[in-house]
Order: structure tokens, then C-alpha cells, then sequence
């Protein structure tokens, strides 16, 4: 297991380099990089649900028919955007100040839209994850801080047309039974 994980470590290390060196930058929405999700999260361990490598994050949430339906376009394509600025946005949503989100995701904001927990996450979007999720500098489970996801701002209310709906703070994101604190869901 030591040996396999500074194998995928090296391997996410390298492909993160080479991602920068083809314009990828972190904090970009654009030309964010991204690496594959390696567990569906649904296990007592990473192992218990290892990803299949065998199909793209598009098709395993997709499906045959959505990709098939991509290659009868204008320019036959598998994958519109390698992550578009919802998915991105969703992925960050923690760390996103709401008027944000109002622009890139919904118009309308309501917290409990954005995904709960690592594994929902993992299922509802089909587009890779961003490395952040697998580093140790990740604030993806901090919950915003002052100017990020409440309403009590008129400022905010107003840049949303005031389409902020129940309770605005997003909650807390559950990670999965093997990964009780952020670290140990890194080193994981």
C-alpha cells in the first residue's frame, strides 16, 4: 500500500507539474488543473471504492448516450469544458463569497443546493476534481469566514437582486468515515 500511494503521489505531482506548464493555474476558473477522482468515497476506506479508470468522470455520470450525444455536434467533442465555472464554483463554494455564486451558479442562492458532503459531491458532478482536494494546503472543508456565505450584508443581498433563500450558511462539508478530520482525509 506505502509503495502504491508515493506511486500515485508522484505520479499526481508530476501530472500537476505538467499541468502548470501548459497554462493550468490554481485559482483560475478558466484553466483550473484537474486531477481523476481515484475513490467514489461510498467505503469504510479509500479502497472500498476505488474509481473506475476504465471510463471518463463524464461518462461514469453521464452515461454512454450523453457522450455519444457530445460526438453528434457542430465539433464532436467528449467533454465540453475540462471543468466548467459551475463545477468549479461548486467545488469552492466554502471559500466563494456568495455574490460569486449568485453570478457563476444559480441566480438564485440557497446553501442547501451545494452539495453536503465530499461523496455527493463526487456524485453529482462529471468533471475531474481539482487538486486542492488532495493537498495539504486545502481549505475546502473551512466554512466561509466573515463576507462569505451569509446574507446579513445588504451589499451581498443587493449583488444577488436579493434572491438569497433560507438559511444562508453553507454548511460544514461531511467527509467520509476513513477521513474524519481534513488531514486525515489528505494523508489518505
Amino acid at each position: 500500500m506505502t509503495q502504491w500511494f508515493s506511486l500515485l503521489y508522484l505520479q499526481g505531482s508530476q501530472l500537476t507539474f505538467c499541468l502548470h506548464r501548459l497554462g493550468r493555474r490554481e485559482g483560475d476558473p478558466n484553466f483550473h488543473p484537474v486531477l481523476p477522482w481515484v475513490t467514489d468515497f461510498s467505503g469504510d476506506t479509500p479502497e472500498d471504492g476505488w474509481r473506475d479508470f476504465t471510463k471518463t468522470k463524464f461518462r461514469l455520470n453521464k452515461g454512454d448516450e450523453q457522450l455519444n450525444f457530445t460526438f453528434d455536434g457542430p465539433v464532436p467533442h467528449h467533454v465540453t469544458d475540462i471543468l466548467s465555472d459551475i463545477t468549479y464554483y461548486v467545488y469552492l463554494a466554502r471559500r466563494t463569497p456568495i455574490p460569486v455564486l449568485c453570478q457563476f451558479v444559480r441566480s438564485k442562492y440557497e446553501s442547501n443546493e451545494y452539495p453536503p458532503s465530499i461523496q455527493r459531491l463526487y456524485q453529482w458532478t462529471p468533471d475531474e476534481c481539482i487538486p486542492e482536494f488532495y493537498s495539504g494546503k486545502s481549505k475546502y472543508f473551512q466554512i466561509h469566514t466573515s463576507g462569505y456565505a451569509r446574507s446579513a450584508d445588504t451589499k451581498v443581498s443587493t449583488l444577488c437582486n436579493d434572491k438569497i433563500v433560507g438559511n444562508n450558511k453553507i454548511k460544514r462539508t461531511r467527509r467520509p468515515r476513513w477521513g474524519p478530520t481534513p488531514e486525515e482525509f489528505i494523508k489518505k
